[in-house]
């Protein structure tokens, strides 16, 4: 669990200096950001590949329409790559921009 946390953690500051944000952490959109990282960092940390890549088309309009959020989601990927050695599936990526722009957008108003 200590290394789960950690991870957390990185990708929290990955995202806290992209956007150049604190996070507002009594949103309901940080509260489902961290749940989503809960359910995927399992994964980072024993390795275990989900198989589902069936929103290949959503992914693209996500991309487009979030791209800001994408590129966050490119570093880190890029970070749990080299750090972790596992390679975000791309439904992983899609889930993983649209919590990001929900927290960093829509969670952060006051």
């Amino acid at each position: 669990m200590y290394k789960i946390t950690k991870i957390m953690q990185e990708i929290e500051n990955i995202v806290r200096y992209h956007f150049k944000i604190e996070f507002n952490e009594e949103s309901a959109y940080y509260y489902r950001f961290i749940t989503h990282l809960k359910i995927l960092l399992p994964n980072v940390y024993l390795k275990i590949k989900n198989k589902n890549q069936q929103e290949d088309d959503l992914l693209d309009v996500v991309q487009t329409k979030y791209a800001n959020a994408y590129k966050c989601v490119e570093k880190i990927a890029m970070y749990i790559k080299k750090q972790y050695n596992y390679e975000l599936y791309d439904e992983e990526k899609l889930y993983l921009t649209i919590h990001i722009h929900r927290v960093v957008y829509l969670g952060n108003r006051h």
